[in-house]
């Protein structure tokens, strides 16, 4: 409308400058007419730019959506394989876990029938005792002289490095 009008402006100032009356009610005029102009452009220009997000954003859902089907199937094959695997895994630590628990009871068997059976012959035969305290003397003692043993090549290895 206004873009109708502003050509036309100079002629119709031209005929209404002659009235006072009627150029108060020009200015007026004039002034709503740019006041809608300004408004217009807004209005305009922020609904080219919705537009333009709107088309973007529905451009980028249709690519989500056409994506998101054999995405979707993708991550789902994905988690439950990784949930298979978790299982296997589980199963698998459970089954050692059982293993190793049979194998410490059969040891502990077998070590509870040698020392019933070594504390049954050592009363049986005095001499057998005698000998039996006579080697566990022998390797207190043995442990004794490797634990200075390695104390000692440890304190020595130490004073090399720091007098390095």
């Amino acid at each position: 409308f206004c873009v109708l009008i502003a050509p036309m402006m100079p002629l119709i100032l031209m005929l209404l400058c002659c009235r006072p009356a009627h150029t108060r009610q020009l200015q007026r005029h004039r002034e709503l007419c740019l006041s809608f102009t300004r408004e217009f452009r807004k209005i305009k220009t922020n609904i080219t730019t919705a537009r333009e997000n709107a088309e973007i954003f529905n451009t980028v859902r249709g690519d989500m959506r056409d994506g998101e089907r054999t995405n979707r199937n993708d991550i789902l094959l994905r988690e439950r394989s990784s949930i298979q695997n978790s299982q296997r895994s589980t199963a698998a630590t459970l089954e050692q876990a059982v293993g190793a628990r049979e194998s410490l009871g059969h040891q502990r068997q077998t070590f509870t029938s040698i020392t019933s059976r070594m504390s049954h012959l050592a009363q049986t035969l005095p001499g057998v005792n005698n000998l039996i305290g006579a080697i566990s003397k022998k390797k207190n003692k043995d442990s004794i002289i490797l634990a200075v043993v390695i104390a000692s090549c440890t304190l020595f290895c130490l004073l090399y490095w720091l007098n390095k």
